[in-house]
């Protein structure tokens, strides 16, 4: 007789990606950063994939088995199990009731439960008779009996992270989707590390669930692009420093400010704020903007000023998909500001919702954005007369795929977009030109009201360890865009294109410093009259 245990969860802790590429916003301005159209696509966190965190020995062997035994039926005690977890046991139908195949049946069934919905689960084959050829199988589907939060906890406001927790402890068997939902939810707390783990609990099927918390101090980034604009030809400089938890837990303030490298032509200053306002992970964020351009060589000042307020919800958390909804206002008042390569004076004001989606895997990650705007003729709005529609209606789009496709080599394909019927104002314009689309002409040398581009890079990693994020790439980008008619102007159309290659050399997630060469291959108009662009910028980030 023999008896073999296994107990497995289902909750991944450990095992983490790294396709996600870099951010692929196409802004003209640091003003961009702050709506919802325009925000660069959010790193999705590195959640575990697949599950290694077990609440036991997978495996015991206590007494012989039966050799002479045929295994005839499998009989399932305790709990009907997933039908994909009874196929998995149906296969040994027929086999000898060795101890190899006793212990490749438990390890079948625990794949299976991996890929069910069933978070944590016991299988046990008891101490029994096999001459009848029947394998009973005691099954349990667990559930956390308790949370217990250790780690920097005295003296801290926890409300948030107990509620989330809280969650999780009510369910009965605990699925997978709720698991992985809450989980998340506690790890993507700005300012909070996590780490989880699980013991084996009081009761058949139970477990703890243990939460180590470590509280970041404020973090300061500063970096450097030699890239610039046709009326911004410096270099740029960004400073952005993040404190958290300043009010309450979740709380995430953040001061950026950015110049160009002659403290003339660009400075911009912003602040925003944001704080969890439901325990299902909605978040509120507000931000206000200040930007003052002096084009080069010119004595036109110019400013401009925004404002925006951002609920976003996570629809679906998981470790592999995500799903998130966000409802934006924002506004944007300027007097000849100098945007990409346009300077304007207009008064916006619009209304934005959205979908930002990603879907992973080890080799793959796919993430997008659908945004749709809608214009207010609302607080004083103007523009131009005849120049543009302050009651624009838009739809911005993105997708992002990257793939491994074979060992240190990744494929990033990028296509971005913007349709209007409206002849929109300069600050809703879809610009190419930059460090993600048009990478060998300025930045926003191009905008228009509708367009489309799109981006190829093959990458090679050839380190591992904290310079794993180095790379060496080359790129080709296509972009073609409308202008439609508005007053006496009768409307244009574009085309672009670009190719080249670099080198990234980061170090964890402390710094990067890059060198890129980028060629020419389609002008927009005829007189653009350079050709290759060679681009240097490095980010350092701190922890003080």
């Amino acid at each position: 007789m023999q008896a073999i245990n296994k107990v497995a969860s289902g909750a991944a802790l450990f095992i983490a990606t790294g396709l996600a590429p870099p951010g692929f916003a196409q802004t003209a301005t640091p003003l961009d950063d702050q709506r919802l159209d325009q925000l660069p696509q959010e790193d999705v966190r590195k959640d575990p994939l697949e599950s290694d965190a077990t609440t036991s020995d997978p495996v015991s062997i206590r007494a012989a088995a039966d050799q002479g035994s045929t295994i005839r039926h499998i009989q399932f005690v305790g709990t009907e199990v997933p039908l994909i977890v009874a196929r998995a046991a149906e296969d040994f139908v027929g086999q000898a009731a060795s101890i190899e195949n006793l212990r490749a049946l438990t390890a079948a069934m625990s794949q299976a439960y991996g890929k069910s919905d069933i978070a944590l689960f016991t299988v046990v084959i008891p101490d029994q008779d096999f001459s009848d050829g029947t394998v009973k199988i005691a099954v349990a589907e667990g559930y956390i009996e308790s949370v217990v939060l250790t780690g920097e906890v005295e003296g801290r406001d926890l409300d948030l992270v107990r509620s989330y927790a809280e969650k999780l402890r009510q369910e009965q068997p605990l699925t997978r989707p709720k698991l992985e939902r809450y989980l998340s939810l506690i790890r993507d707390l700005p300012g909070i590390d996590v780490k989880p783990k699980m013991q084996v609990g009081s009761r058949r099927g139970a477990v703890r669930l243990i939460l180590e918390l470590d509280y970041l101090r404020p973090t300061v980034s500063v970096s450097y692009n030699n890239r610039s604009t046709q009326l911004i030809e410096a270099g740029q400089v960004e400073a952005n420093a993040k404190a958290y938890n300043l009010f309450r837990d979740g709380d995430q303030t953040q001061i950026t400010g950015a110049s160009s490298t002659n403290f003339k032509d660009l400075l911009y200053v912003s602040l925003s704020h944001s704080t969890p306002i439901t325990s299902e992970g909605t978040r509120v964020r507000a931000s206000v903007g200040h930007l003052e351009t002096q084009p080069s060589g010119t004595l036109v000042k110019g400013t401009a000023d925004t404002a925006s307020l951002l609920i976003t919800h996570p629809v679906i958390r998981s470790y592999r998909t995500n799903l998130n909804a966000a409802f934006g206002l924002d506004a944007v008042d300027s007097d000849s500001s100098a945007f990409g390569s346009v300077v304007a004076t207009e008064k916006v004001r619009a209304l934005r919702a959205a979908l930002t989606g990603s879907k992973k895997s080890p080799e793959r990650l796919i993430s997008g954005r659908l945004t749709v705007s809608q214009g207010l003729n609302i607080f004083n709005a103007t523009a131009a007369a005849s120049q543009s529609d302050l009651k624009f209606r838009k739809a911005n789009g993105l997708v992002a795929l990257s793939q491994q496709v074979i060992t240190d080599v990744i494929a990033r394909v990028r296509l971005s977009g913007q349709w209007t019927e409206d002849p929109v104002p300069v600050t809703e314009r879809f610009t190419v030109g930059g460090e993600t689309l048009g990478r060998a002409f300025e930045n926003g040398l191009i905008s228009s009201d509708r367009g489309l581009g799109s981006s190829l890079e093959l990458a090679f990693r050839p380190l591992s360890g904290d310079f794993g994020p180095s790379e060496i790439y080359g790129f080709v980008d296509y972009a073609t865009g409308d202008v439609l008619a508005r007053g006496r102007f009768t409307g244009a159309s574009f085309d672009m294109a670009s190719a080249g290659g670099g080198v990234r050399i980061g170090y964890s997630d402390k710094g990067m410093i890059g060198l890129e060469a980028a060629r020419v291959i389609d002008k927009p108009y005829s007189s653009y009259s350079k050709k290759w662009r060679i681009s240097v910028n490095w980010k350092l980030s701190l922890r003080p």
